[in-house]
């Protein structure tokens, strides 16, 4: 993106994305309520982000999200950007891998560039863990599955999970990565 706006989308591209997130949207026809859970496949023609913005989309503001993935796309990048920019989430963390970082540099770029915003972070060391902590005001949401935070045309499965006592260790474990890696790319910049 120039000047921090994404690309405009054709035709196309938007008849794919409104397809994706319909289909998205249908395999979580209502958000868990404490202490449910809800399993579901993903049939690899979208991604997690695709959940992720339906889910996002049924809650109010998000106070924090946490995500933890071995990679992430451009246009991922730019769909957080949009939420942080209109206030929809508050603070963003993102673990990614090394691996990804090391292989996709263009792409690491767009998620470092995205966390040099007033309450974001994001690490790069060796993980392939795929969990997403969503904190709202009135609750906790975690996603864990095999599901990246880009498309690979694979099929993946999902749990979304109500469960504050689950939510909090996820977040544990990822801050503690965040927090002893961060410094890492701040040091090493986008490079």
């Amino acid at each position: 993106p120039q000047d921090g706006v994404p690309p405009g989308l054709t035709a196309k591209q938007l008849a794919r994305r409104t397809a994706m997130l319909a289909e998205a949207a249908a395999i979580v026809p209502h958000l868990p309520k404490p202490g449910e859970a809800l399993h579901a496949l993903m049939t690899g023609r979208y991604d997690l982000m695709a959940l992720l913005l339906v889910i996002i989309d049924r809650l109010p503001k998000i106070d924090r999200l946490r995500i933890a993935t071995l990679a992430f796309s451009k246009r991922n990048a730019n769909d957080l950007a949009e939420l942080l920019d209109g206030g929809k989430i508050k603070a963003l963390s993102i673990l990614c891998s090394k691996f990804f970082r090391k292989q996709n540099p263009a792409e690491f770029k767009a998620g470092f560039e995205l966390c040099q915003r007033p309450g974001c972070h994001i690490a790069a060391p060796r993980n392939h863990a795929k969990v997403v902590c969503i904190e709202y005001a009135g609750g906790k949401l975690v996603t864990e599955g095999s599901a990246n935070l880009r498309a690979n045309g694979n099929q993946e499965q999902i749990a979304v999970i109500n469960d504050a006592a689950l939510h909090d260790w996820h977040s544990g474990w990822i801050d503690a990565q965040i927090a002893k890696h961060e410094s890492q790319e701040n040091d090493e910049g986008e490079g």
